[in-house]
């Protein structure tokens, strides 16, 4: 059939459009298409549940691809440091561990783009091994040229900032400093996590440095015994308050009675060994008094909160005193001062790694056969495999018949068995069951005693 084209068509005039304008015959039209029909119940619910369940799966697959870092065990889990700084000069956040960032004067923005001048908050995360890799839930594989290799790490840390509105950022162009410390002196390259694209992007290397503090003052107690030595305390009533705190009972921070604080000891006398630990102990629980309160704090977010700013800025140089008290009396358990840190500079808040690919092949395979007393165990859920020596974590899915390892190196592996249980492989238990070729028994443990025993046999990462 030869059809007509219309070509440059002229524009109907007014009576042309009006014409058509039938209205009576549109609601003929709509009332038809929405009639209602007869209904099959048992097809309307079949097809109900069908829509449910292809939505349900739909959205948990959106949910798992938006949401790459899902902490296994929950939030609870994942600890992290509470600082209260002041954005207007420049602060230097130092954790327990001795890992600091440097933040710039002036170099906070709010979500709509306006300088923070007033008190900000800065939270920070510090995952030193496979157990921290596998309570973060942050993935530690790197895509390559189209092949997924592993990540062996030499420490990672995760850095937000708020205030009392949210979230806060760098202003472009401005960097921090990050000075990780770390057990190794081998330098790694630096990553940092695209929460958009879910994945890691290289960012440069790292530069490793050793360093050791000078002791600046100190405070004794009334026997003339040296309990620590401080370089951020610079007032007798700012080290009055410290002593006066607790953690959580009536105790003191310490044991004894703290009657002076005298400043410029660059040399102070050898404290007594056999009480170190124990005042380094009390003063990292009265840290953790002083991060709660200002924890807390935030956590109103109310005018009370923003008229406290000068004293919320006092109770952080408590917290850092504290801090420096802890490290000290841990430097003079461990008879060193020295440490080395990882040095790199990062752009924006969120998680950064210190990382190198793992591109050597495993040279051995260990079938993935599994008995929890004595009996056969059917892996229906994810389980992961530890590389102790090369501080990497592995995860393996329910599927797999085998797992790629190194039997040489020191493995075990783990898995959640539910909400408060963890089944674990010992590392005797992996090496034996490796050569024998027998399924590997699993030992069942309280979460928090598995977490505890985990800790125990696998090194910190930490000097």
């Amino acid at each position: 059939m030869k059809r007509k084209i219309h070509i440059d068509r002229k524009q109907p005039d007014q009576k042309v459009i009006a014409s058509h304008k039938n209205f009576e015959s549109l609601l003929d039209k709509h009332q038809a298409i929405t009639k209602r029909p007869r209904y099959n119940a048992i097809k309307v619910i079949t097809g109900i549940v069908l829509v449910a369940i292809i939505g349900f799966l739909v959205l948990e697959a959106i949910e798992q691809e938006e949401n790459a870092i899902v902490p296994p065990l929950g939030q609870d889990y994942v600890e992290f440091e509470f600082h209260v700084i002041d954005p207007q000069v420049e602060s230097i956040v130092t954790l327990m561990t001795g890992t600091s960032i440097s933040i710039p004067a002036n170099s906070l923005i709010d979500s709509e783009g306006k300088a923070v001048n007033d008190v900000a908050f800065v939270k920070v995360s510090e995952f030193r091994n496979p157990v921290d890799f596998f309570l973060s839930g942050i993935p530690m594989t790197y895509d390559s040229a189209g092949t997924e290799y592993t990540f062996e790490s030499a420490g990672m840390i995760q850095i937000e900032a708020f205030n009392e509105d949210g979230k806060l950022s760098l202003i472009e162009g401005k960097l921090m400093d990050v000075s990780l410390v770390s057990a190794t002196e081998r330098e790694f390259n630096v990553y940092a996590f695209d929460t958009t694209e879910n994945k890691w992007a290289f960012r440069g290397r790292d530069s490793v440095q050793e360093k050791s503090e000078e002791s600046m003052s100190a405070i004794v107690s009334d026997d003339g015994e040296i309990i620590s030595v401080f370089d951020i305390l610079d007032s007798a009533e700012t080290f009055e308050m410290a002593s006066q705190m607790s953690f959580g009972s009536d105790d003191p921070i310490y044991d004894v009675d703290t009657i002076s604080y005298t400043s410029g000891s660059s040399s102070p006398p050898v404290t007594n060994p056999e009480r170190i630990k124990d005042y380094a102990n009390s003063i990292w629980r009265a840290r953790k008094t002083a991060q709660r309160d200002m924890l807390n704090a935030f956590n109103k977010r109310d005018s009370t909160n923003r008229a406290n700013r000068k004293e919320m800025l006092r109770q952080q140089q408590i917290n850092d005193s504290l801090r420096v008290a802890f490290d000290q009396q841990m430097k003079k358990a461990r008879e060193t001062e020295a440490m080395i840190f990882r040095e790199f500079q990062i752009n924006q808040f969120g998680i950064w790694n210190c990382d190198r690919p793992i591109l050597k092949e495993m040279p051995h395979i260990v079938e993935a056969r599994f008995t929890e007393e004595n009996a056969e165990f059917k892996l229906t859920q994810s389980f992961y495999l530890v590389d102790i020596n090369l501080n990497a974590v592995y995860k393996f899915y329910s599927h797999v018949p085998n797992v790629t390892c190194d039997v040489a190196s020191e493995n075990l592996i783990w898995m959640i068995k539910n909400e408060n249980e963890i089944l674990i492989v010992t590392k005797a238990e992996f090496e034996r069951a490796a050569q024998a070729k027998t399924p590997m028994n699993l030992v069942a443990m309280k979460t928090d005693e598995a977490l505890e025993y985990l800790r125990e046999e696998i090194p910190s990462n930490l000097p």
